[in-house]
């Protein structure tokens, strides 16, 4: 039987890989979504589209009645520094229920829902912290939008006849034109700066986190798919650990 994802966030530092990865495999149509514009391609499709607009969300995803999996891997920074990272809260939530409950409703054959989460969820913006992380760990003190997204579709998929799960990967550099989200071209404007200014390519390291952990884009990808393509959820939901497949620490790159 034919498979169509709607990959949420399609240009992003991870959706692109989902979208990459999906459209290669003979039984997939992929729909992206995202605010900036994209040509379509074999077995591809591209609606941009505004999720913080309910109303706009929900007349251009009504259409997606044969949609049988969701890929959500969106996110919208708002302007400021680190220290506001509290006014994400609310447009990052909002544009999961707005998509989701448009795509829920318009597609009866729903089967399960992807959401990409990360390690913020342990609270790795606030400070240093205990490692190993741990899926049991207790939450941080809010706020943050992991916690409302996850709280959120917990709550919607109840009643329901599809299921999802979470994806927590490390912190990611992958191939993402427009975006900031990936670290490693951050590492390389400041490895050339310091080669223009003849000084080492050095950092200060947290006693507490000695390596910084890094994810290729690849592995949660395709940890991703696997989850859709050969993992069978028998419960309503599962959290793979937070850094799938191997990881480049940072004193290697």
């Amino acid at each position: 039987m034919q498979n169509k994802a709607v990959v949420v966030g399609a240009l992003g530092v991870i959706g692109r890989y989902i979208v990459e990865r999906l459209v290669d495999e003979p039984d997939w149509q992929v729909v992206g979504l995202s605010r900036r514009k994209a040509s379509d391609g074999p077995r591809y499709r591209h609606i941009s589209v505004d999720l913080l607009d309910a109303e706009d969300t929900e007349r251009q995803l009504a259409e997606l009645a044969d949609i049988t999996h969701v890929f959500y891997a969106a996110f919208q920074a708002t302007p400021g520094n680190a220290s506001s990272f509290a006014s994400n809260t609310g447009p990052n939530r909002d544009m999961l229920v707005n998509s989701v409950t448009a795509i829920a409703r318009a597609a009866s054959r729903l089967k399960r829902i992807v959401l990409i989460t990360g390690t913020k969820y342990y609270g790795v913006h606030l400070g240093p912290l205990k490692t190993p992380m741990r899926e049991t760990d207790p939450r941080h003190a809010p706020p943050n939008y992991y916690f409302d997204q996850i709280d959120w579709l917990t709550a919607y998929q109840r009643g329901k006849n599809w299921d999802w799960v979470e994806l927590r990967p490390q912190t990611l550099c992958g191939f993402s034109p427009g975006s900031p989200m990936s670290i490693l071209p951050a590492i390389a404007v400041y490895a050339a700066i310091s080669k223009e200014l003849g000084l080492p390519l050095s950092g200060k390291r947290k006693r507490q986190v000695p390596h910084q952990a890094l994810t290729v884009t690849d592995m949660p990808t395709n940890r991703a798919a696997s989850i859709i393509i050969h993992y069978n959820c028998s419960a309503a939901r599962d959290q793979p650990g937070p850094a799938p497949g191997n990881v480049d620490t940072g004193i290697y790159l």
